[in-house]
Formats: structure tokens, sequence, C-alpha cells
């Protein structure tokens, strides 16, 4: 479950679209949403206090029905919603979400082999999408400018999001790529193939 910067606060979703806030320190919810998605809910992440005009942290989840939306547990109400993952084709589960911190944008991917990369100071609308992916998205990872991004069939793009572009695909794996790690020196990827690949930044 993600942990809010709030001491004590985390986060949980379940296979029945609910998502819930818990005090850890004591064992209880303070605030649950039935229904908050439509299937399964797939992803969440925190996005801090100041990060916007936001003045508490927010919680973001993203679910089976491609939506992404956004929490306000003090409020206890919903602040924001996007369909970043649907389209006339369907909707594709939201599988991560990462804040950027540099650039106050958040970054998703999905199902529907799409990464979107969200303007949070207008009301998380989708600034840019990229389509080069050609399986779904299992991975993904932001360091700065600069988003990694891992799918079934073995591949990692990456994509420079303040340009808005795809730089080099990296294809090193036989079967999906499960997880990224990135830092400003090392990537660092595993597959579904029990490899575990580390490459040199810079």
């Amino acid at each position: 479950s993600p942990r809010s910067q709030e001491d004590g606060i985390v986060a949980s979703g379940d296979r029945a679209g609910a998502v819930r806030i818990w005090d850890a320190t004591v064992g209880h919810s303070l605030w649950s949403v039935e229904n908050a998605h439509e299937g399964h809910v797939t992803a969440l992440a925190w996005l801090p206090s100041g990060a916007g005009s936001n003045t508490t942290a927010l919680l973001m989840s993203g679910g089976q029905d491609g939506q992404l939306r956004v929490w306000d547990h003090r409020q206890k109400r919903k602040t924001a919603e996007q369909p970043l993952h649907c389209s006339t084709g369907g909707s594709g589960a939201i599988g991560q979400i990462e804040y950027v911190p540099q650039t106050r944008t958040v970054v998703t991917a999905g199902a529907d082999k799409r990464i979107n990369v969200v303007d949070i100071r207008m009301g998380f609308t989708c600034r840019c999408s990229y389509e080069d992916h050609h399986d779904f998205i299992y991975s993904l990872a932001v360091c700065g400018r600069y988003a990694f991004s891992g799918a079934g069939d073995g591949q990692i793009l990456a994509h420079d999001i303040e340009d808005d572009k795809l730089l080099y695909g990296l294809k090193s794996f036989t079967s999906a790529v499960r997880c990224i790690g990135v830092t400003n020196e090392q990537l660092i990827a595993g597959g579904d193939d029990g490899k575990v690949i580390v490459w040199a930044m810079g």
C-alpha cells in the first residue's frame, strides 16, 4: 500500500474497486470509497502537498476502467477525474502512476499500450500521449525528464517527457519486463525470463 508523506497514513485498493485510507498507527480505516473504479483498483500513488494547488497530500488511483481519479482524504471528496486510458476501442487498466516533482507532472502507463503525461496544474489533463509500445506496459520508472517503460514483448522504451519524444529502445528480454528502477547512474530491469540487467546511465 502506498504510504503518504503524512506519518502513519497509507492507502489500499481492492478487486471490488474500493479505495481506502488507513491510519496504520492504530489500524483503523479513516475513509473509504466503495466503487471508486469499475473493476479492480490497479494503481495507487500519493501526490505530495504543494505539488500543485493542493495544500494536503492527495491520493491518485487508477483502475481497470482506465480512469485516473484523485482523492482528498481530509475533505473526503474526489477532486479530479480523467479517462486517461479510455478510447473508442475500449479501456486499458492503469498499471503505473508516477509523480515527477521536477516538472510537476504525473506519468501513467496502461494496458492499452499508452503512456500519458499529465499536467496536474491543469486539472490533471493529458498533455501528451506516447503510443510507441506494441504490447501491454508492465513497468514504469521516471528519473528527471526521462521515463522508462517495459512491456510484455520484452521491450524497454525511453521517452523525454519534456521534449515529448521517443529517445531509444532496449530489447534485451525475451518476455515481459516486470520491474524497472532508475537513478542518475543506473537503469535496472527484471523480466519474466528470469534476467536482471543493469545499464550505466550517462
